[in-house]
């Protein structure tokens, strides 16, 4: 398992854990937003494999999974154990139906629309928390507090967009 997940980061152009230099290597960290100060921090992940890697490269982060698809969920589970990641939860639940908003963060890959992501994430979020998602085209819709944090990749401009939880 570990090896697929080495392969499928070899593939997208990054190293371990966020550190890379190939054409679709990561946003540099000096661009993500900081979620919080040092030690654990609970994050709900509403996509698949890149909960799987967050896990891994923030191990005193207990990252939460949601997945409603069985087989999908299977896998988020099956590389829990297979990984040994004490860190990583799986749940096979939509957003809408998890009872849980007091995390510290909240991400998604291109599961919803970005506005209705960040708002429907920042319900999911502790006051303080942030909802975090990626812009590829800027947008003029999205809530005046989203803060975005831009970065290139592939030369072109994307952004990580935050949403803090008043």
């Amino acid at each position: 398992m570990l090896k697929r997940i080495i392969a499928v980061m070899t593939i997208v152009g990054t190293s371990a854990c966020g550190r890379g230099d190939g054409p679709n290597a990561p946003a540099p960290a000096a661009s993500a937003p900081p979620i919080a100060g040092p030690g654990a921090i609970r994050a709900a992940q509403n996509d698949r494999l890149p909960s799987v890697v967050v896990a891994i490269c923030l191990p005193n982060t207990h990252v939460t999974a949601l997945e409603p698809v069985h087989k999908k969920h299977a896998f988020l589970r099956t590389a829990a154990r297979e990984l040994a990641l004490p860190n990583f939860e799986a749940l096979a639940l939509r957003l809408d139906d998890h009872p849980i908003t007091d995390y510290d963060a909240a991400t998604s890959r291109a599961t919803f629309d970005l506005r209705e992501w960040l708002l429907a994430g920042s319900a999911h979020v502790r006051p303080g928390g942030l909802a975090l998602g990626f812009e590829a085209i800027p947008r003029d819709d999205l809530p005046p507090a989203t803060q975005r944090h831009s970065y290139l990749l592939g030369g072109k401009p994307r952004a990580i967009v935050t949403l803090r939880q008043g």
